[in-house]
């Protein structure tokens, strides 16, 4: 078995978990495009870069590493839909707030009477973005149908597609309604059988936690936050999910928590201290360490 490590992305990760496997005696091999000398069951690991248009090269290169029977962390579906809300949408809905998905041919009608089911504010988003990057928080009708005729009939609405740039959202919007009285959300990442977590209070002046830079471990959580960790479990026991992070706000109308979207990367600074349950000595700073054990445990099989 050999793993092989991805070097498009521009954090690094793919040299840091090489370095990793090689001091825990793991056959390793660093690449960016596919070799003839993979074999089926290698595994390949993926920090797909955030921005197009590395972003679709390397969902590209996974999906033909999946093809050729490589074992992909994350796994094939987490590759495709990071950087994808409308994927995450359609295959998690059941697990977030009501969430629209509207494209041009759909009648303004339906929209009309998704608002109105869940009221203002709401939450609009473009597919692509992190750190609250591509979110706006709708407000009145008025809001609601200049969105409606920019995305459908008009030149689009303005977001940031790569570092330094801007596009268009076009022909598509993703309505969510939103979650008040959460002062803070909470991230949930899994590596291999062990969770840590994180919260994130909100920016100031702001409703949105991602990005914000407001930032503590939750390493002894309270009832209410052993709650959200034992949601996102079973989250990642339904979808039998080995690595990734998902964001969690509390609808405390239905008393539960809920899914705003999912994630396979992160600033590492933020989770160095966060405690990996049920390690013991292991924290967020050890990630590679955990990875490569659970590889080597077969976790990821």
């Amino acid at each position: 078995m050999t793993l092989w490590c991805y070097i498009g992305d521009p954090a690094g990760w793919g040299r840091a978990l090489y370095k990793q496997a090689i001091e825990d005696g793991i056959s390793a091999r660093l690449f960016s495009e596919y070799s003839r000398e993979m074999r089926p069951d290698d595994y390949a690991f993926f920090r797909i870069p955030q921005w197009e248009s590395e972003c679709s090269a390397a969902k590209k290169l996974a999906t033909s590493l999946h093809n050729h029977g490589l074992i992909l962390i994350p796994d094939h579906f987490t590759c495709l839909s990071y950087e994808d809300k409308l994927k995450q949408a359609q295959a998690y809905s059941s697990w977030m707030p009501s969430t629209a998905l509207f494209a041009r041919n759909c009648h303004p009608a339906g929209a009309n009477q998704w608002s109105a089911d869940v009221g203002f504010p709401f939450v609009s988003k473009s597919k692509e973005g992190s750190g609250s990057v591509n979110v706006r928080l709708v407000k009145t009708v008025e809001e609601m149908e200049r969105e409606w005729d920019a995305t459908m009939h008009g030149d689009g609405i303005n977001i940031r597609v790569n570092a330094g740039h801007t596009g268009k959202q076009r022909e598509y919007l993703i309505w969510q309604q939103f979650m008040p009285g959460n002062v803070c959300d909470y991230r949930v990442c899994i590596n291999g059988k062990h969770l840590l977590m994180l919260q994130r209070d909100n920016a100031h002046g702001s409703p949105f936690a991602s990005g914000s830079g407001r930032n503590r471990p939750v390493n002894e959580p309270t009832n209410h936050q052993t709650a959200a960790l034992l949601k996102a479990q079973e989250f990642f026991d339904t979808y039998n999910l080995k690595w990734g992070g998902i964001d969690l706000v509390y609808d405390h109308d239905l008393q539960e928590w809920v899914l705003l979207e999912m994630t396979l990367g992160w600033s590492l600074k933020p989770y160095e201290n966060c405690v990996y349950f049920g390690t013991g000595a292991w924290r967020g700073k050890d990630i590679w360490k955990v990875l490569v054990h659970g590889i080597k445990n077969g976790v990821f099989k």
